[in-house]
Order: structure tokens, then C-alpha cells, then sequence
């Protein structure tokens, strides 16, 4: 259980990650 919740987690703020990483103007950074 606390494995997939881990897995889990990480993708999601992994992808948030990408997500922000993208779609931010790179004068915000």
C-alpha cells in the first residue's frame, strides 16, 4: 500500500512538475 501511495505521489508531482516546467514563461523561473 504505502508503496503505491509512493509511486503515486511522485508521478503526480512529476508531471505537475513537467506541467509547470512547459507552460511557464521562462521569465518567471
Amino acid at each position: 500500500m504505502e508503496t503505491s501511495f509512493l509511486l503515486t505521489l511522485q508521478a503526480m508531482v512529476t508531471a505537475g512538475y513537467l506541467i509547470l516546467l512547459i507552460h511557464l514563461p521562462t521569465k518567471l523561473i
